[in-house]
């Protein structure tokens, strides 16, 4: 009965339970506190966020900020935030990758005597943009064959 009767200055001892809980979350520290957040950033991204960007699921993010591949903000409770430019960057570089292997695989498949329209179908894009995208990779074939002079390389 008498922790039902506490007083409001019973709150603010030193050995209040409130005020030891407060000072846990105060004096805990993390790598890159959350109080260090760059100013005018926009809303930081939760895990489960980041992970449907990239498609994985959100124990890879959190494999990825432990590998060093990201890298989280912490919360005062320990969560991992992360900002969206950093994701944006990252999601950025690999797109261009990607881009780069769609190509080397469309031009080896087209070296391989594929032709550009079988090249088109597999990449599901149309016969003219996959035309231009071989001919400034390779030299085309004509239909019996042999190379074509143009501008390829």
């Amino acid at each position: 009965m008498a922790a039902a009767m506490r007083r409001p200055q019973d709150r603010d001892s030193p050995l209040s339970p409130h005020t030891e809980k407060q000072d846990r979350h105060i004096t805990m520290s993390s790598p890159n506190p959350l109080s260090q957040q760059r100013l005018n950033d926009e809303p930081l991204l939760r895990p489960r966020e980041v992970a449907e960007l990239f498609g994985v699921r959100t124990t890879t993010i959190a494999r990825w900020a432990r590998e060093g591949r990201l890298a989280p903000v912490f919360t005062p409770g320990g969560h991992r935030r992360y900002h969206p430019a950093d994701i944006r960057k990252i999601l950025h570089s690999e797109a261009s990758n990607d881009h780069e292997v769609l190509v080397e695989d469309a031009v080896r498949l087209y070296e391989q005597g594929w032709s550009i329209r079988q090249v088109a179908d597999r990449f599901e894009c149309s016969y003219g943009a996959m035309r231009r995208l071989l001919m400034s990779q390779v030299r085309l074939r004509n239909r019996g064959g042999q190379m074509v002079d143009g501008p390829g390389l």
